[in-house]
């Protein structure tokens, strides 16, 4: 093989540090089956069997296996180490074929049967030998693939994979040799942003829609001589004439003195004719200079509205782009993830899909609305087309409102998918929370994938929005409505004051039998907008949602949508909603790596471990002993319960010079209250020794602090 300088190292698991990376082994089933082992985890057992390294040899149930494809136990398993794999990226002209194959004209030859051609967006492949694999799963025979962000190629020589920026290729030997002619071998592009997987918000590109004013003229039109016709212009010189002849020949005057007044008169009549032709030439001109100096105009002012009527579309489009194009920002961790706060004006905003709405722009003319030249219903017809926007984002705003989605059940799925998708990429999981009531079928088809995302782990609770049984009702539903009832206590104290709660929470209810006998109902009956909650409605008819809802949006088909009516006011807007995403899956899976790092603001964390509450990572670091010795329980007997900030430590001082000698602690079930003493008593035994503090325990509740407590001394 052709001596290359940027082969990278043992690149093959995309989810370690090649470095670690000892062994990866693949089970070759149906269905093909990946295990890794690393310096870190050199023995994992799987599929029945244990795999181990000893002395940096791989052992499978304790026999010792060589490198490439072995049969063990009855099982057929492809070996490899950084020994006989390497990996390269590369890039390739995509207006032309690539060939991977033995063939002498192929762009990366290789050994073995099989070849592979990459054509544009597709894979095609003609499989000539065992043990090949698309995406995992075995295939046999010849196939055409449409190529795809993270698909994958395994034979028994190589493993191809498509990346977001270029190919990689790990070979299992030597013999391969890349003809610089049809590819270019790169060094691997990094696939994350910098820190991964914490990552922070991007200072924000706020763009606004124009609001210009234009108006358009008419023409200032050629305005011909009235009554200059040649007749009129000669008919005087000629009766001069004639009326000279005859009197010449009734009075016999002198007939030459006649003739001369004649002569005049007919000079008359000639520079009057050429005047006539010379003027109307003249206007002629005038005309059509005019009527250039109107199109030169018209076309001017028709390209200055049309750049920022173009602009405007361009910004509606970065506003709120498709769902399509945020998996290929997902895809990319766009720095916009996360981008909207709650105190942004398009916080919750989203889109239903596709629709022509109002511009803008407003553009006026100066025509009569009598005039019904050609020219003026041109310029009506400039102004009309400039007054609307086409095939723009259907824009909705998902805070302070009950929305309803009416239609059949899978077009409903869809939409919502793509709803809180958009809401996931803009929004943070700190800002806003997902809770959705499904059925256990639609959860096991479609919302499963959601599991992981950020936004179903609900902050305050500890626990995941995703609701389709009746133990999770009990569960998570219960606790967000007593979260809801504190909230609603607060609204109360408040008055007046609007409360505002983070994180907001999203609550779709796909499947509403989940909410029979629910508490939670009586609050459902009002508008929760006020407790920093949206509820998202889908039925399959308008009938079947509650008076609550004030905004509206049918959508009986994939092709076909209309926001019926939005906070109450009606629209009838028609729309074209956003197809399924086929990659969703992906990136969820992407945003779900994010660990969102806010800017710091001294907060009070979410929570603290005991050695986290003291800023140590080992019990030997709180340097007891010493604590101890240095302690004065005849001054204070202070506790830390806890932080206020970033290390600013909160304490609790029964001495009664500070907070005793007597305390009461208060507090809801579940609020936190055995913790609460948990946590100060052993903070009083890391600081006080025996002999400073006696603790004497009566517990009510099971023995859960006794039981705690009851190894100290």
């Amino acid at each position: 093989m052709a001596q290359i300088s940027v082969r990278e190292r043992f690149f093959i698991d995309n989810r370690l540090n090649p470095s670690d990376l000892i062994f990866v082994v693949y089970s070759l089933g149906d269905r093909l089956k990946k295990i890794s082992l690393t310096q870190t985890s050199p023995s994992v057992k799987c599929l029945g069997s244990l795999f181990g390294v000893v002395n940096n040899k791989l052992h499978i149930d304790g026999w010792s296996t060589e490198l490439g494809c072995q049969e063990i136990k009855g099982m057929r398993f492809l070996i490899l180490s950084r020994h006989n794999a390497r990996t390269y990226f590369f890039i390739f002209n995509t207006s032309k074929k690539l060939v991977i194959s033995s063939d002498e004209f192929a762009g990366i030859k290789s050994p073995g049967k099989t070849r592979l051609i990459l054509d544009q967006d597709r894979l095609i492949v003609d499989i000539k030998e065992a043990d090949v694999y698309y995406n995992d799963q075995k295939i046999v025979g010849n196939h055409a693939f449409s190529i795809l962000e993270g698909a994958s190629f395994l034979t028994p020589h190589y493993l191809l994979e498509k990346r977001p920026s270029q190919w990689k290729i790990t070979v299992f030997s030597d013999d391969f040799t890349f003809e610089p002619n049809h590819v270019l071998l790169q060094k691997r592009k990094s696939e994350f942003p910098k820190d991964f997987p914490d990552y922070r918000r991007s200072p924000r590109l706020n763009l606004e829609v124009p609001t210009d004013k234009f108006k358009l003229q008419g023409s200032s039109k050629h305005q011909e001589k009235k009554g200059n016709s040649l007749l009129k212009m000669i008919l005087p010189p000629l009766m001069m004439i004639g009326i000279t002849g005859v009197t010449t020949l009734l009075s016999g005057r002198d007939a030459l003195m006649m003739l001369g007044m004649g002569s005049a008169s007919l000079l008359t009549t000639t520079f009057t004719v050429s005047q006539f032709f010379t003027e109307k030439k003249a206007n002629k001109l005038s005309a059509i200079e005019e009527k250039e100096n109107d199109l030169a105009y018209l076309v001017s002012a028709v390209g200055e509205i049309t750049r920022p009527y173009k602009r405007e579309k361009e910004v509606l489009d970065f506003q709120l782009p498709s769902p399509e194009k945020l998996t290929e920002m997902t895809a990319a961790y766009h720095s916009r993830i996360y981008e909207r706060q709650v105190h942004n004006k398009d916080f919750l905003t989203v889109s239903l899909g596709r629709c022509d709405t109002p511009s803008s722009l407003t553009v006026e003319t100066d025509v009569n609305d009598k005039d019904l030249s050609h020219e003026a219903k041109h310029l009506k017809t400039l102004a009309k087309q400039f007054s609307t926007q086409r095939q723009v984002p259907t824009a909705i705003s998902l805070l302070d409102q009950t929305l309803g989605l009416v239609g059949a059940h899978d077009v409903l799925e869809t939409s919502l998918e793509n709803l809180l998708f958009q809401t996931a990429f803009f929004h943070s999981y700190r800002d806003v929370n997902f809770i959705s009531l499904l059925s256990r079928k639609a959860y096991q088809e479609t919302w499963q994938n959601w599991r992981l995302l950020p936004h179903f782990k609900l902050q305050e609770l500890n626990m995941r929005g995703l609701i389709y049984n009746e133990k999770l009702r009990d569960i998570v539903l219960n606790a967000f409505y007593q979260r809801l009832i504190k909230r609603k206590q607060m609204v109360e104290e408040a008055g007046r004051e609007k409360v505002q709660f983070s994180p907001h929470y999203i609550l779709t209810i796909v499947d509403d039998a989940l909410l029979s006998g629910h508490g939670i109902n009586e609050l459902l009956a009002e508008d929760m907008s006020e407790l920093g909650v949206t509820v998202i409605w889908c039925k399959e008819d308008a009938n079947q949602l509650p008076e609550t809802v004030v905004s509206l949006v049918a959508i009986p088909s994939t092709t076909n949508g209309q926001l019926i009516s939005n906070h109450t006011v009606y629209l009838a807007k028609p729309f074209v909603p956003y197809p399924a995403l086929p990659d969703l899956a992906v990136s969820l899976i992407k945003l779900a790596n994010l660990n969102h790092l806010e800017v710091e603001k001294n907060a009070v964390p979410e929570s603290l471990s005991l050695l986290e509450q003291y800023e140590v990572k080992r019990i030997e670091e709180l340097d007891i002993a010493r604590r101890w010795s240095q302690a004065q329980p005849n001054k204070s007997i202070k506790s830390l319960i806890g932080w206020r900030g970033k290390s600013d430590y909160v304490y609790w001082d029964l001495h009664e010079r500070g907070h005793g000698p007597h305390a009461l602690v208060g507090g809801t079930t579940g609020s936190g209250k055995s913790e609460f003493l948990t946590t100060y008593l052993i903070g009083l035994a890391i600081n006080f020794s025996p002999e400073d503090i006696g603790m004497l325990i009566i517990d009510w509740k099971g023995g859960g602090i006794a039981n705690t407590l009851d190894k100290f001394s």
